[in-house]
């Protein structure tokens, strides 16, 4: 976990560096148009990956279809995204006119948005094998490497070149087509992947997978409705001023993924034993791991004041007070997935997306509500509240499925 967290709040620190850029050289409305983009983007990743790396990381321990064959599995898993692609990429092409009138960017922008989904998927494929692997180290680098390049090339465009939007775009851009491609050569040479295609492999994945779209379109829907809400009834000036505090109030995140990307695989190793000793000291972990989430909000809401006084630009300085209810969110998000890995295990998969689904529709319910009357912070409350849902629903459903010690481990 200690090099998880390193190299996470590496990767997430460089990426600082770039707020002080932004918010220089891109007014709040140009800011907001990126926000844009930016979700655009994330919400179309999970319909292009398909889940893929979810089903590789259960069957990477379940071994259902044999050691000797996760090469294979996990190709076909890469095919069934680039279908993916292909599908959206036309679906996009066919519906152009009316996105473009929703989404108010460069048409070019549009082409782009599937491309770098599918460069992603290659990506997230190596980076799940390191994480199910213990290569804390190698999966650091990776992460590390891939930022300084997105993050410098963003610089220079933006700096430079004078190039705005379309920079940050382009640093995106070249980074993802570079590492996608290093990514692919890596996972071929350590035989993570083989040019096998199996159809039963596929109907697995696929099996696996489409159910927990809901689970990833509706939690990508948590995480950003809230700003097309933004820019659709208040303006993209007010996004662009949101969309950075609701970055510093993410920041909460790097503790929850530092946390799942050590723990997970211990998790799931300790599920597959039974063992009750392992299993209540995986409930001790967890409650230390929630200690940890709710002392990071207080420390970040503490130096709060001192990142948009000195790193900043006094443009974006009336977001500040979104920021303790952003994070507040991110703490129940961290909350939840200790418990989702158990349904995980368990292929729960249809209950895994009603809960987010349904959360999402409250978010998507509320923000219609509240936007129009409170602004931003109505987004803001309500990323809080749907967030503190999804924690609770998914804490129910999990503690009934899977018996953990919770009361015992309270115990000295």
């Amino acid at each position: 976990m200690s090099v998880y967290t390193i190299a996470n709040f590496l990767n997430k620190g460089i990426v600082f560096l770039l707020l002080p850029v932004l918010t220089a050289y891109l007014t709040p409305t140009e800011q907001g148009n990126l926000a844009l983009f930016l979700t655009t983007l994330g919400l179309v990743t999970p319909l292009v990956l398909l889940q893929i790396t979810a089903a590789i990381n259960v069957e990477y321990f379940r071994k259902d279809y044999g050691a000797e064959n996760y090469g294979s599995y996990s190709f076909t898993g890469l095919c069934l995204s680039g279908g993916a692609f292909l599908l959206l990429a036309l679906a996009f092409q066919l519906f152009r006119t009316p996105l473009l009138g929703l989404l108010e960017f460069d048409p070019f922008y549009l082409l782009l948005i599937p491309f770098i989904a599918l460069c992603t998927v290659c990506v997230e494929v190596l980076k799940v094998n390191y994480i199910i692997r213990g290569k804390a180290v190698a999966f650091g680098g990776f992460l590390l490497f891939l930022t300084l390049l997105d993050i410098g090339l963003s610089l220079y465009f933006i700096t430079a070149r004078g190039m705005g939007i379309e920079g940050r775009v382009y640093g995106i851009l070249t980074g993802k087509v570079i590492f996608a491609l290093i990514a692919l050569v890596l996972l071929y040479r350590k035989e993570l992947i083989n040019f096998k295609w199996a159809g039963t492999y596929a109907r697995d994945l696929l099996r696996f997978g489409i159910p927990l779209l809901p689970h990833a379109i509706g939690g990508i829907v948590l995480h950003s409705s809230d700003q097309f809400f933004i820019a659709e009834l208040v303006g993209k000036d007010a996004l662009g001023i949101y969309s950075i505090a609701y970055q510093i109030g993410a920041v909460i995140m790097l503790v929850d993924i530092s946390f799942n990307q050590a723990f997970t695989p211990y998790v799931l190793n300790v599920l597959k034993s039974g063992n009750e000793g392992a299993k209540l000291k995986v409930v001790r972990a967890s409650y230390g791991y929630a200690t940890g989430l709710f002392i990071c909000l207080g420390v970040l809401v503490l130096i709060s004041p001192y990142l948009y006084g000195y790193f900043i630009n006094e443009r974006y300085a009336s977001g500040i007070v979104y920021v303790p209810y952003i994070a507040m969110g991110y703490v129940f998000l961290g909350l939840y997935k200790m418990f989702v890995n158990y349904l995980f295990f368990l292929k729960e998969t249809k209950i895994i997306g009603m809960i987010t689904l349904s959360s999402a529709l409250l978010n998507v319910l509320l923000n219609y509500l509240v936007v129009p009357e409170y602004g931003a912070m109505g987004a803001a409350l309500t990323t809080l509240f749907t967030f503190a849902v999804f924690f609770l629903l998914t804490a129910g459903f999990a503690t009934r499925k899977m018996p953990m010690p919770w009361l015992k481990a309270l115990k000295i």
